[in-house]
Protein backbone atom coordinates (compact mmCIF):
# COMPACT_ATOMS: atom_id res chain seq x y z
CA UNK A 1 0.00 0.00 0.00
CA UNK A 2 1.39 3.34 -0.95
CA UNK A 3 0.95 6.69 0.64
CA UNK A 4 -1.40 7.67 -2.16
CA UNK A 5 -4.03 5.12 -1.03
CA UNK A 6 -4.32 6.69 2.42
CA UNK A 7 -7.03 9.29 2.14
CA UNK A 8 -7.58 11.96 4.76
CA UNK A 9 -10.60 10.08 6.03
CA UNK A 10 -8.64 6.87 6.30
CA UNK A 11 -5.78 8.64 8.09
CA UNK A 12 -8.31 10.19 10.50
CA UNK A 13 -9.79 6.74 11.20
CA UNK A 14 -6.30 5.34 11.78
CA UNK A 15 -5.45 8.19 14.16
CA UNK A 16 -8.73 7.67 16.04
CA UNK A 17 -8.01 3.93 16.32
CA UNK A 18 -4.48 4.62 17.60
CA UNK A 19 -5.87 7.14 20.12
CA UNK A 20 -8.51 4.64 21.26
CA UNK A 21 -5.87 1.94 21.77
CA UNK A 22 -3.60 4.31 23.72
CA UNK A 23 -6.61 5.33 25.83
CA UNK A 24 -7.05 1.63 26.67
CA UNK A 25 -3.36 1.35 27.55
CA UNK A 26 -3.70 4.43 29.78
CA UNK A 27 -6.78 2.91 31.46
CA UNK A 28 -4.90 -0.33 32.12
CA UNK A 29 -1.93 1.55 33.58
CA UNK A 30 -4.28 3.59 35.77
CA UNK A 31 -5.89 0.36 37.01
CA UNK A 32 -2.46 -1.16 37.70
CA UNK A 33 -1.43 1.99 39.59
CA UNK A 34 -4.63 1.84 41.66
CA UNK A 35 -4.06 -1.83 42.53
CA UNK A 36 -0.43 -1.16 43.43
CA UNK A 37 -1.50 1.73 45.66
CA UNK A 38 -4.06 -0.50 47.39
CA UNK A 39 -1.45 -3.24 47.85
CA UNK A 40 1.09 -0.74 49.23
CA UNK A 41 -1.49 0.69 51.63
CA UNK A 42 -2.48 -2.81 52.80
CA UNK A 43 1.17 -3.77 53.30
CA UNK A 44 1.83 -0.59 55.27
CA UNK A 45 -1.16 -1.35 57.47
CA UNK A 46 0.03 -4.94 57.95
CA UNK A 47 3.54 -3.76 58.86
CA UNK A 48 2.14 -1.29 61.41
CA UNK A 49 0.12 -4.12 62.97
CA UNK A 50 3.15 -6.43 63.06
CA UNK A 51 5.25 -3.64 64.59
CA UNK A 52 2.61 -3.10 67.26
CA UNK A 53 2.43 -6.84 67.95
CA UNK A 54 6.22 -7.06 68.25
CA UNK A 55 6.26 -4.16 70.71
CA UNK A 56 3.63 -5.97 72.77
CA UNK A 57 5.63 -9.22 72.69
CA UNK A 58 8.79 -7.36 73.72
CA UNK A 59 6.94 -5.88 76.68
CA UNK A 60 5.64 -9.30 77.70
CA UNK A 61 9.12 -10.81 77.38
CA UNK A 62 10.57 -8.04 79.54
CA UNK A 63 7.96 -8.84 82.20
CA UNK A 64 8.76 -12.55 82.02
CA UNK A 65 12.48 -11.79 82.29
CA UNK A 66 11.85 -9.66 85.40
CA UNK A 67 9.76 -12.44 86.93
CA UNK A 68 12.44 -15.04 86.23
CA UNK A 69 15.13 -12.84 87.75
CA UNK A 70 13.01 -12.12 90.80
CA UNK A 71 12.09 -15.79 91.29
CA UNK A 72 15.70 -16.84 90.70
CA UNK A 73 16.94 -14.24 93.15
CA UNK A 74 14.43 -15.32 95.78
CA UNK A 75 15.38 -18.98 95.27
CA UNK A 76 19.07 -18.09 95.57
CA UNK A 77 18.49 -16.20 98.81
CA UNK A 78 16.38 -19.08 100.19
CA UNK A 79 19.02 -21.65 99.27
CA UNK A 80 21.77 -19.55 100.86
CA UNK A 81 19.72 -19.20 104.03
CA UNK A 82 19.10 -22.96 104.07
CA UNK A 83 22.78 -23.69 103.54
CA UNK A 84 23.74 -21.22 106.26
CA UNK A 85 21.23 -22.81 108.66
CA UNK A 86 22.57 -26.26 107.82
CA UNK A 87 26.16 -25.16 108.49
CA UNK A 88 25.15 -23.53 111.78
CA UNK A 89 23.28 -26.71 112.71
CA UNK A 90 26.31 -28.85 111.91
CA UNK A 91 28.58 -26.56 113.95
CA UNK A 92 26.14 -26.73 116.88
CA UNK A 93 26.05 -30.54 116.74
CA UNK A 94 29.84 -30.82 116.54
CA UNK A 95 30.46 -28.34 119.33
Amino acid sequence: MTRATWSDTRLDEFAANVDRRFDEVDRRFDESDRRLDETRDQMASDFRRVDSDLREVRGELAGIRRSILQAGGAALVASQMTLTAAIIGMIAVLA
